[in-house]
């Protein structure tokens, strides 16, 4: 069976990525507005704190979901379809088991949530009726979320984004509907959410079934051995998750206990609005598992040393450019957007704050996503697991201590920047540069220093723009944020002279596997 051509697995990874960020991030200028403006700041809270606990019950797949791609890339690479249906048999058994279990923990849950995040009587009967919406949403999901796993494994990176689009389509039109309607509520959102979520997972399941089936899903191809196998892959993968869970949503339920559900609405904007810009630089690398898996193989490890080195040049420019933006720009978009709702300016200028202080981590973290992807790719998982669990607890640490001592939003965001900034800079470097044999000097002078030269010109850049157009209309503001976008990619392209080689390099790698 050939493969696909290793250039085309790369961009389409990367593009199907970037579209659903783009459309996401779009849903989300309209959306987030809308929602900040019918509920009040404690009622946001009241979400995102529920978002956060609900997160750690997602997890309760044990990382099956995840963990089922690289059972079909290997399988389909031996072209044993027989294995891929005894994989996709014995993962739907366990989902649907697993999507009971978090049923009825949603149920045993329930009444003990408003103690547990700290929720005072007000809002203590909404609390719970969310949380329950938003559990049983989740385990009616984890059957279908297999969908992309599979389509992922078969290096259909294309048609796996089609989920993520519908579903983050269909949540604009829900929210913008409930707004028309003025029903937009904490309740309903949660229903939109869930609702618009399953859909998507749905017609991502089918989408797979389409292009990759029939499949033979029989109880007798269900095997223990295959379902052993993969729950330990998976747990080394959940683990990594939930390292970052532990630190992300842990630090929101510490926020909410100690600064109460006005400071969390504060967090929670801050890092959705991050959250929605890294995965779009971030998508450059999401091909890179798979990639790497097959340079190592055939003992490429020159040209996955050059690849790497690229990826991580090209991130860093970008999210050093990013972050220039944002320092010049955050706040008159938050002014912009959200200056009909119940926020105050002192609210915007504490977002604008917090959302700098976790782009500085995100600035270090985001080059070496790569890395880690690599590394657990070729077989290190593990050593993975014990960096990200490591540095999540010592980073929400020190957030607890920041946040005791008074800090508040700020300690949060303190420790959310320490948690990436440990793995970006102590961890992960010396890791990727001992398995290609680099000197950390190396991937500094080829990857670090044109992506910090980029950073800085595109930041001057923006504080030139931002003084002969000063933010305080639209048309300035669309004006300086447009032109500084184009001076970044511009600047980007005659920097990264690596790119030509890797280009050639791919090309030449694609005639052989062909």
């Amino acid at each position: 069976m050939k493969s696909p051509k290793t250039l085309n697995v790369m961009l389409a990874a990367a593009a199907t990525t970037w579209i659903f960020r783009i459309i996401n991030a779009v849903s989300g200028i309209i959306t987030l507005p809308l929602i900040l403006f019918y509920l009040n700041k404690n009622e946001y809270g009241l979400w995102v704190l529920i978002g956060q606990v609900s997160r750690f019950l997602g997890m309760s797949d044990l990382g099956i979901a995840n963990a089922i791609s690289r059972f079909v890339a290997r399988f389909r690479g031996q072209n044993d379809k027989d294995s891929i249906d005894v994989v996709i048999s014995t993962v739907l058994v366990l989902t649907v088991a697993l999507g009971i279990l978090v049923a009825l923990l949603t149920f045993a849950i329930a009444p003990w949530i408003p103690a547990i995040l700290g929720i005072g009587e007000d809002y203590a009967s909404v609390s719970k009726t969310v949380f329950i919406i938003t559990g049983l949403s989740l385990a009616l999901m984890f059957p279908t979320r297999i969908g992309m796993g599979i389509l992922t494994g078969y290096q259909y990176y294309g048609p796996h984004g089609v989920g993520k689009i519908v579903k983050s389509l269909l949540f604009l039109l829900a929210i913008v509907i409930l707004a028309w309607m003025k029903q937009l509520n904490v309740i309903s959102l949660a229903f939109a959410s869930g609702i618009t979520v399953l859909i998507g997972q749905i017609l991502l399941f089918y989408v797979a079934w389409r292009m990759t089936g029939p499949w033979k899903i029989l109880p007798s191809n269900c095997s223990l051995k295959m379902a052993k196998e993969m729950l330990s892959l998976g747990s080394s993968t959940i683990l990594v998750t939930l390292s970052k869970l532990f630190y992300n949503q842990g630090m929101g339920i510490a926020l909410g206990r100690i600064a109460g559900l006005g400071s969390v609405a504060i967090y929670g904007v801050a890092s959705t609005i991050v959250m929605d810009i890294e995965p779009i630089i971030g998508a450059i690398g999401s091909a890179m598992p798979t990639l790497a898996s097959e340079f190592q193989a055939r003992g490429e490890m020159e040209k996955l040393k050059r690849i790497i080195n690229l990826s991580i040049l090209v991130t860093f420019a970008l999210t050093l450019s990013a972050m220039a933006g944002l320092f010049v720009y955050a706040e008159p978009i938050l002014r912009f957007f959200l200056k009909k709702g119940s926020w105050s300016d002192a609210d915007l200028s504490q977002i604008g704050y917090v959302i700098l202080i976790m782009f500085v981590g995100v600035a270090f973290w985001l080059p070496q996503l790569v890395s880690r992807s690599t590394l657990q790719a070729v077989g290190r998982h593990w050593a993975v697991t014990y960096a990200v669990l490591g540095s999540s607890i010592v980073a929400l640490g020190i957030a607890i201590f920041a946040m005791l001592n008074g800090w508040g939003v700020y300690g949060a965001a303190l420790g959310f920047g320490m948690e990436l900034l440990f793995q970006g800079i102590i961890l992960f470097p010396p890791m990727i540069c001992k398995f290609l044999g680099e000197s950390l000097r190396e991937m500094f002078v080829k990857a670090y220093l044109p992506g910090f030269l980029t950073g800085i010109a595109v930041f001057a850049v923006a504080l030139f723009l931002s003084w002969i157009l000063p933010p305080d209309s639209v048309v300035n503001l669309i004006l300086g944020i447009l032109a500084t976008f184009i001076f970044g990619i511009a600047i980007l392209v005659p920097i990264s002279g690596q790119t030509a080689f890797v280009i050639k390099t791919l090309k030449r790698y694609q005639a052989r596997v062909i």
